[in-house]
């Protein structure tokens, strides 16, 4: 499905076609988290797999579950974020306060192991301003 997607883009050749990989639902399509294209995406939708999704079982669901206890392990999502190029945004899609709090922990780990060496554009001033902004209440649930 991805490489189809690249076909595509490349088709286009244009800077207004771009890739989102979704880790869940290519998870749930049946793709294997190690056999996508992160290098190639223009954004990453990092999710949280949760138990009950199957793979390959067609159902995605927004989850509770934080990237920590992710079905594709913490391997996995330490891949996603070194191979995906500075650039690319990645995004978190939580409807859970507590949850999100601890994603971005765990992000905060993995900056000083991984994003460090790259020029990410996801800063640690930017990690904080969020990480207030939802202590404080303005995030939406």
């Amino acid at each position: 499905l991805v490489r189809d997607l690249l076909q595509i883009k490349d088709y286009f050749n244009s800077d207004r076609v771009g890739i989102t990989i979704d880790t869940e639902h290519a998870y749930a399509a049946g793709e294997h988290p190690n056999d996508l294209y992160y290098e190639h995406a223009d954004v990453i939708h990092l999710n949280s797999i949760p138990p009950y999704v199957k793979f390959g079982g067609h159902l995605d669901r927004h989850s509770y579950t934080p990237l920590r206890q992710s079905k594709i392990g913490f391997d996995y999502i330490k891949k996603i974020i070194k191979t995906a190029r500075p650039e690319v945004p990645i995004i978190l899609e939580r409807s859970d306060r507590e949850v999100v709090l601890d994603d971005l922990n765990l992000l905060k780990d993995l900056k000083e192991e991984i994003w460090i060496q790259s020029e990410s554009s996801l800063s640690e001033s930017s990690l904080r301003d969020l990480e207030e902004e939802m202590k404080g209440g303005s995030f939406r649930e």
